[in-house]
C-alpha cells in the first residue's frame, strides 16, 4: 500500500529533531510536505520542488489550510508547524513513484539517488528522476512499498 505522505522514520534510531516554525502568508500544503524557508520573511512554506532543490528545512508534521505567520516583533502570534528537520542522519519514511505508478521497492532503489515529485498534493520519491537528486534511498519494505530515506546534505537548508 505505501505510504501516503513523507514522515520521519524511527527505523534507524530514536524520533528526529522537531522545531516550530512560523508559516508563510496564506501558504497551503499537505502533510508530510518537505518545506523551505521564504526568500521575503523567512517563514517557512512547501518546497518549490523543480530542477535545482535546495534549502529543505524537513517535512512538515501537520498539514496547513491557510497560513497566518506570526506578527514580527509584536505580541500577536499566527499560525506556526511543527516540522521534523532534516539532517545528514535524519531518516524519513515514504512512497516511490515511477511516471504516476506506486513502485514497489527492489534492493536496486537500495543506496540509489532519486529526486522528489509532488502529485495530487502528496510527495514521492520520484524513481524516474535520477538528474534532479534530493535523497538516497537508505532501506526498504516490499511488503508495505515504503523507502526509507535521507535528504542529501547538497539539499539541506544551512
Amino acid at each position: 500500500m505505501g505510504l501516503t505522505r513523507f514522515q520521519p522514520s524511527r527505523r534507524a534510531g530514536g524520533p528526529p529533531e522537531v522545531k516550530e516554525f512560523d508559516i508563510q502568508a496564506s501558504a497551503t500544503f499537505p502533510h508530510g510536505a518537505p518545506m523551505q524557508r521564504d526568500t521575503v520573511e523567512s517563514d517557512i512554506e512547501e518546497h518549490a520542488g523543480g530542477s535545482t532543490v535546495t534549502g529543505i528545512i524537513g517535512v512538515s508534521m501537520f498539514g496547513v489550510s491557510s497560513g497566518v505567520p506570526a506578527a514580527k516583533g509584536g505580541t500577536a502570534f499566527g499560525t506556526r508547524v511543527q516540522v521534523a528537520v532534516a539532517r545528514q542522519d535524519t531518516e524519513f519514511a515514504g512512497t516511490m513513484i515511477n511516471s504516476g505508478t506506486i513502485q514497489t521497492p527492489a534492493s536496486g532503489n537500495d543506496g540509489t539517488q532519486y529526486g522528489m515529485i509532488k502529485v495530487n498534493s502528496e510527495w514521492y520519491v520520484d524513481e524516474a528522476d535520477t538528474s534532479n537528486v534530493v535523497l538516497t534511498v537508505t532501506g526498504f519494505d516490499a511488503n508495505t512499498k515504503i523507502v526509507f530515506f535521507k535528504f542529501l546534505a547538497s539539499a539541506i537548508a544551512d
